[in-house]
């Protein structure tokens, strides 16, 4: 990079400091000598004066040459170190040395402008993005890139970074080309490998820049690993699908013969006296034939579960107050005390009629199973915070802190009969409707089930 001269500002500080260093002196020199004889009538000759303002002169004139190099060596340093940021050809030069000097600041200011520019938008590409020059150094990447290859990228010769294994052969060999000038490369597959012995699939682009050194090569890459990961998930859910449209045919062939079968059996049953030992295998028949059957019921609901059909203006109170008014006479034996307090003013939301009632069927079956004899039943709903809330609390019955989420597995079941699927379709129906689901228990109270639906956005903000 060729260095400008800076004569120019050293002949005139160096000059003209100390010519008004010297003038004031000598000015004030005569001035004050020439009073001096004049109001103490001293006899001095023109000898005397010339030496002495000679000496005084060239002190003086020593002074200014300090004063001037003591400004522009600092202003010879700033300008050598802002012209070391700037590219070569974009050094600006004018006849003034400040107006140089301010031309030359203006100029880091456009190119700090431009490199933040550049940086936001090497950033905002979403794949990975290598600059290199003409030696194959990195002057440029983004963080994308720096993911890829695991370290900080600018400053290093692609070879450090890329690591030599047989799987960037490949890789290596079309950045040599692309420098070399032989040809570029456009959305060529490869597979390489980064120093993390990490194996990404990638899209590979090469192709020419202009830099202000001459030429250079962009390498962009894209990450096909996350591609892939989409189109195998769109694939399981397809196999899914698939297998559920099995599951839902095959359990509808299931419960078709069942019941026939639990026809007969009952029929058996009845033709036999109630002495008969085979009674007991009979019984034992129709429970399992009744598992089985709601067994197949909770598989087609949980295949059903995200098919919602929402209506508006659902009323939670009726829905709640009709399926407790269903369950209640199958467990009559337990004379169980049922409480129902209905807040009045509680707002309809948007919701699945149906999905609702089958959620409230099943955590209602599960507490009046696992209530004592004599026990109560609390079922209460209110509105809080634009959410419609139904709490449903048994007493006699303690889920241990530890067992509180995994009630709501798949399969979880602490009843001989059951499924396992009760409570599990009902978090799933909850879900399906943006609400949730809470368990509360103590030894005390018993257990609580606090069920939560958001208002639709006419009532939320009515």
């Amino acid at each position: 990079m060729k260095k400008p001269k800076f004569t120019k500002m050293q002949i005139r500080l160096s000059l003209g400091i100390p010519a008004i260093i010297v003038f004031s002196t000598l000015s004030s020199g005569i001035l004050t000598l020439s009073l001096c004889k004049l109001v103490h009538d001293q006899k001095l000759s023109n000898l005397h004066i010339g030496i002495a303002v000679m000496a005084v002169t060239m002190i003086f004139f020593i002074i200014g040459i300090l004063l001037a190099r003591g400004i522009t060596n600092p202003l010879q340093k700033i300008m050598k170190k802002a012209e070391n940021v700037l590219p070569e050809g974009r050094i600006p030069h004018t006849s003034d040395e400040m107006g140089n000097l301010t031309s030359i600041f203006d100029e880091m200011y456009l190119s700090l402008n431009k490199f933040i520019t550049d940086r936001q938008i090497l950033e905002g590409i979403p794949e990975a993005l290598i600059v290199l020059n003409k030696h194959g150094t990195i002057i440029r990447s983004n963080q994308i890139a720096e993911k890829f290859f695991g370290e900080s990228l600018n400053g290093h010769s692609y070879l450090d970074v890329i690591p030599d294994c047989s799987q960037n052969v490949e890789l290596a060999k079309i950045i040599n080309k692309a420098l070399k000038g032989e040809k570029s490369v456009q959305s060529q597959i490869l597979t390489f490998k980064n120093r993390k012995q990490e194996t990404y699939d990638g899209v590979v682009s090469v192709f020419y820049t202009k830099e202000d050194a001459g030429y250079g090569i962009v390498i962009y890459i894209k990450d096909l690993g996350e591609l892939n990961r989409i189109r195998e998930q769109i694939k399981r859910t397809e196999n899914l699908a698939e297998i559920g449209t099995m599951t839902s045919i095959l359990s509808h062939e299931i419960r078709n013969p069942l019941g026939a079968i639990r026809g007969l059996v009952e029929i058996i049953d009845q033709s036999i006296s109630p002495e008969d030992q085979r009674k007991e295998y009979l019984k034992r028949i129709i429970d399992e034939i009744d598992r089985i059957t709601k067994l197949s019921g909770d598989i087609l609901s949980f295949l059903r579960i995200n098919r919602l059909q929402l209506e508006p203006g659902v009323s939670v109170n009726e829905l709640l107050s009709r399926t407790v008014s269903t369950i209640k006479y199958e467990f009559l034996d337990k004379h169980i005390v049922i409480e129902e307090t209905y807040n009045d003013a509680l707002p309809p939301i948007d919701a699945d009629p149906n999905k609702l009632i089958e959620a409230f069927t099943n955590v209602l079956v599960n507490s009046f199973h696992a209530t004592p004899a004599n026990g109560k039943i609390t079922i209460a709903t209110d509105c809080a915070d634009s959410f419609v809330s139904v709490r449903l609390q048994n007493t006699g019955s303690y889920i241990p802190q530890e067992k509180r989420e995994d009630i709501f597995s798949l399969s979880y079941t602490t009843k001989s009969k059951g499924t396992g699927m009760g409570l599990f379709l009902v978090k799933k129906i909850v879900s399906s409707h943006e609400g949730t689901i809470e368990v509360e228990s103590s030894q005390s109270e018993g257990t609580v089930f606090i069920l939560k639906f958001p208002l639709s956005a006419k009532e939320a903000y009515a």
